[in-house]
Protein backbone atom coordinates (compact mmCIF):
# COMPACT_ATOMS: atom_id res chain seq x y z
CA UNK A 1 0.00 0.00 0.00
CA UNK A 2 1.34 3.31 -0.95
CA UNK A 3 -0.61 6.67 -0.05
CA UNK A 4 0.55 9.93 -1.29
CA UNK A 5 0.86 13.06 0.87
CA UNK A 6 -2.26 14.80 0.05
CA UNK A 7 -4.39 11.32 0.80
CA UNK A 8 -3.13 10.89 3.97
CA UNK A 9 -3.79 14.59 4.80
CA UNK A 10 -7.41 13.72 4.29
CA UNK A 11 -6.88 10.57 6.24
CA UNK A 12 -5.68 12.56 9.30
CA UNK A 13 -8.09 15.53 8.98
CA UNK A 14 -10.61 12.95 9.26
CA UNK A 15 -8.88 11.40 11.82
CA UNK A 16 -9.05 14.32 14.29
CA UNK A 17 -12.02 15.83 13.05
CA UNK A 18 -9.64 19.33 11.90
CA UNK A 19 -11.75 21.60 9.45
CA UNK A 20 -8.37 23.97 9.42
CA UNK A 21 -6.97 22.68 6.27
CA UNK A 22 -4.30 25.16 6.21
CA UNK A 23 -2.93 25.23 9.45
CA UNK A 24 -3.23 21.20 9.82
CA UNK A 25 -1.24 21.12 6.43
CA UNK A 26 1.17 23.20 8.08
CA UNK A 27 1.46 21.09 11.36
CA UNK A 28 2.06 17.80 8.94
CA UNK A 29 5.00 19.89 7.11
CA UNK A 30 7.12 20.62 10.22
CA UNK A 31 6.60 16.96 11.41
CA UNK A 32 7.95 16.24 7.91
CA UNK A 33 11.14 18.40 8.35
CA UNK A 34 11.91 17.09 11.49
CA UNK A 35 11.98 13.93 9.91
CA UNK A 36 8.66 12.75 10.77
CA UNK A 37 7.47 9.46 9.73
CA UNK A 38 10.99 8.07 8.79
CA UNK A 39 11.08 7.24 5.13
CA UNK A 40 8.77 9.96 3.06
CA UNK A 41 11.44 12.75 2.28
CA UNK A 42 12.71 10.27 -0.43
CA UNK A 43 14.88 12.88 -2.54
CA UNK A 44 13.97 16.48 -5.09
CA UNK A 45 11.23 15.59 -7.65
CA UNK A 46 10.30 12.47 -5.64
CA UNK A 47 6.84 12.22 -3.89
CA UNK A 48 6.39 11.65 -0.66
CA UNK A 49 4.87 8.04 0.06
CA UNK A 50 3.22 6.45 2.96
CA UNK A 51 3.40 2.91 3.87
CA UNK A 52 2.06 1.56 7.17
CA UNK A 53 4.72 2.45 9.54
CA UNK A 54 4.91 5.81 7.97
CA UNK A 55 1.19 6.16 8.65
CA UNK A 56 1.34 4.91 12.00
CA UNK A 57 4.09 6.65 13.15
CA UNK A 58 2.66 9.79 12.38
CA UNK A 59 -0.89 9.16 13.70
CA UNK A 60 0.91 9.05 16.62
CA UNK A 61 3.00 11.84 16.44
CA UNK A 62 0.05 13.84 16.31
CA UNK A 63 -1.94 11.93 19.12
CA UNK A 64 1.07 12.82 21.76
CA UNK A 65 0.71 16.70 19.92
CA UNK A 66 -3.13 17.03 20.87
CA UNK A 67 -1.61 16.06 24.35
CA UNK A 68 0.13 19.41 24.07
CA UNK A 69 3.64 18.43 23.28
CA UNK A 70 5.32 20.10 20.94
CA UNK A 71 6.34 18.94 17.16
CA UNK A 72 10.14 18.88 18.42
CA UNK A 73 9.22 16.80 21.20
CA UNK A 74 6.79 14.53 20.14
CA UNK A 75 9.01 13.68 16.62
CA UNK A 76 11.97 12.98 19.60
CA UNK A 77 9.75 10.87 21.30
CA UNK A 78 8.96 8.46 18.19
CA UNK A 79 12.98 8.48 16.94
CA UNK A 80 13.53 7.00 20.55
CA UNK A 81 11.01 4.29 20.46
CA UNK A 82 9.58 4.16 16.57
CA UNK A 83 11.16 0.30 17.03
CA UNK A 84 9.12 -0.23 19.65
CA UNK A 85 5.60 1.12 18.69
CA UNK A 86 6.08 -1.41 15.30
CA UNK A 87 7.24 -3.94 17.68
CA UNK A 88 3.60 -3.44 19.55
CA UNK A 89 1.90 -2.68 16.33
CA UNK A 90 2.92 -6.49 14.67
CA UNK A 91 2.15 -8.22 17.93
CA UNK A 92 -1.24 -6.98 17.61
CA UNK A 93 -1.87 -9.92 15.10
CA UNK A 94 -0.85 -13.39 14.25
CA UNK A 95 0.11 -15.85 11.33
CA UNK A 96 -3.79 -17.16 12.38
CA UNK A 97 -5.24 -13.48 12.82
CA UNK A 98 -7.80 -13.53 9.30
CA UNK A 99 -8.81 -10.79 7.40
CA UNK A 100 -12.81 -11.05 8.57
CA UNK A 101 -11.19 -10.23 12.46
CA UNK A 102 -9.93 -7.50 10.84
CA UNK A 103 -13.09 -6.90 9.41
CA UNK A 104 -15.25 -7.08 12.11
CA UNK A 105 -13.02 -5.09 14.84
CA UNK A 106 -13.86 -2.79 11.72
CA UNK A 107 -17.29 -2.58 11.96
CA UNK A 108 -17.10 -2.41 15.96
CA UNK A 109 -13.97 0.51 15.84
CA UNK A 110 -11.95 -1.54 17.98
CA UNK A 111 -9.63 -4.30 18.52
CA UNK A 112 -10.65 -6.71 21.21
CA UNK A 113 -8.86 -5.40 24.44
CA UNK A 114 -7.59 -9.09 25.70
CA UNK A 115 -5.31 -8.99 22.32
CA UNK A 116 -4.75 -5.57 21.85
CA UNK A 117 -1.36 -3.64 22.96
CA UNK A 118 -1.56 -0.89 25.18
CA UNK A 119 1.04 1.83 25.33
CA UNK A 120 2.00 3.58 28.63
CA UNK A 121 3.76 6.59 29.00
CA UNK A 122 4.36 8.37 32.61
CA UNK A 123 3.03 12.12 32.60
CA UNK A 124 6.41 13.66 33.61
CA UNK A 125 8.22 12.05 31.20
CA UNK A 126 5.83 13.45 28.41
CA UNK A 127 6.55 16.76 29.56
CA UNK A 128 10.06 16.54 29.46
CA UNK A 129 11.22 16.93 33.02
CA UNK A 130 10.97 14.34 35.62
CA UNK A 131 10.22 14.75 39.23
CA UNK A 132 14.35 15.58 40.28
CA UNK A 133 14.38 17.94 37.58
CA UNK A 134 15.85 16.04 34.82
CA UNK A 135 15.28 16.31 31.36
CA UNK A 136 14.57 12.78 29.86
CA UNK A 137 12.17 11.59 26.32
CA UNK A 138 10.18 9.14 28.15
CA UNK A 139 10.15 5.33 26.63
CA UNK A 140 7.22 3.66 25.93
CA UNK A 141 6.52 0.63 28.07
CA UNK A 142 4.22 -1.95 25.86
CA UNK A 143 1.50 -3.78 27.68
CA UNK A 144 -0.49 -6.69 26.59
CA UNK A 145 -4.34 -6.39 27.13
CA UNK A 146 -4.97 -9.57 29.05
CA UNK A 147 -2.16 -8.45 31.42
CA UNK A 148 -3.38 -4.87 31.85
CA UNK A 149 -5.63 -5.45 34.76
CA UNK A 150 -2.60 -6.48 36.88
CA UNK A 151 -0.93 -3.91 35.81
CA UNK A 152 -3.36 -1.61 37.38
CA UNK A 153 -3.65 -3.58 40.00
CA UNK A 154 -0.04 -4.05 41.19
CA UNK A 155 0.47 -0.42 40.35
CA UNK A 156 1.98 1.06 43.59
CA UNK A 157 0.00 4.17 45.23
CA UNK A 158 0.58 7.79 44.42
CA UNK A 159 2.48 6.23 41.20
CA UNK A 160 2.81 8.94 38.40
CA UNK A 161 -0.14 9.74 36.06
CA UNK A 162 0.26 7.55 32.95
CA UNK A 163 -1.03 7.78 29.33
CA UNK A 164 -2.62 4.50 28.62
CA UNK A 165 -3.20 4.26 24.57
CA UNK A 166 -4.91 1.43 23.01
CA UNK A 167 -2.77 0.64 19.89
CA UNK A 168 -5.02 -2.45 18.37
CA UNK A 169 -8.24 0.64 18.17
CA UNK A 170 -5.94 3.35 16.60
CA UNK A 171 -4.66 0.61 14.40
CA UNK A 172 -7.97 -0.71 13.58
CA UNK A 173 -9.19 3.02 13.05
CA UNK A 174 -6.76 3.52 10.41
CA UNK A 175 -7.84 1.07 8.51
CA UNK A 176 -11.33 1.79 8.45
CA UNK A 177 -10.08 5.39 7.15
CA UNK A 178 -8.04 4.29 4.89
CA UNK A 179 -10.62 2.52 3.01
CA UNK A 180 -13.07 4.80 3.17
CA UNK A 181 -11.33 7.79 2.14
CA UNK A 182 -9.55 5.85 -0.90
CA UNK A 183 -12.61 3.71 -1.87
CA UNK A 184 -10.22 0.72 -1.15
CA UNK A 185 -12.50 -2.24 -0.01
CA UNK A 186 -11.63 -2.77 3.45
CA UNK A 187 -10.37 -6.72 2.64
CA UNK A 188 -7.60 -5.28 0.64
CA UNK A 189 -6.15 -2.90 2.82
CA UNK A 190 -6.77 -5.76 6.14
CA UNK A 191 -4.82 -8.18 3.90
CA UNK A 192 -2.43 -5.35 2.88
CA UNK A 193 -1.80 -4.68 6.79
CA UNK A 194 -1.58 -8.16 7.62
CA UNK A 195 1.19 -8.77 5.48
CA UNK A 196 3.35 -5.91 6.72
CA UNK A 197 2.72 -7.26 10.29
CA UNK A 198 3.50 -10.58 8.84
CA UNK A 199 6.62 -9.24 7.17
CA UNK A 200 8.01 -6.92 10.11
CA UNK A 201 7.86 -10.25 12.94
CA UNK A 202 9.53 -12.53 10.31
CA UNK A 203 12.44 -9.38 10.02
CA UNK A 204 12.26 -9.32 14.16
CA UNK A 205 12.78 -12.94 14.74
CA UNK A 206 15.53 -13.16 12.10
CA UNK A 207 17.16 -10.75 13.39
CA UNK A 208 17.22 -11.48 17.05
CA UNK A 209 18.01 -15.17 16.11
CA UNK A 210 21.11 -13.38 14.03
CA UNK A 211 22.17 -12.02 17.40
CA UNK A 212 21.38 -15.10 19.54
CA UNK A 213 24.16 -17.10 16.89
CA UNK A 214 26.98 -14.19 16.88
CA UNK A 215 26.64 -13.92 21.19
CA UNK A 216 26.85 -18.01 20.80
CA UNK A 217 30.21 -17.40 18.30
CA UNK A 218 32.08 -14.68 20.62
CA UNK A 219 30.71 -16.61 23.99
Amino acid sequence: MRLGSRQVEELMLARHGIERRVAFRGRLEHLRRLGCPVGVNTGKGRPATFDWPQLIELAFALDLMELGLSPEFSSSVLKANREKLFVGTTHLFSDETSVNELCVASDNGKWPLKFSTFVRINVHALSGLMPDGEQQIPTLQLIHGHKLEAWFRDAPEHKAANVIIDLGSKVVGLLTLISLHNLTPREEVADDLLNWTAKFRSELWNALAANEKNHDVHS
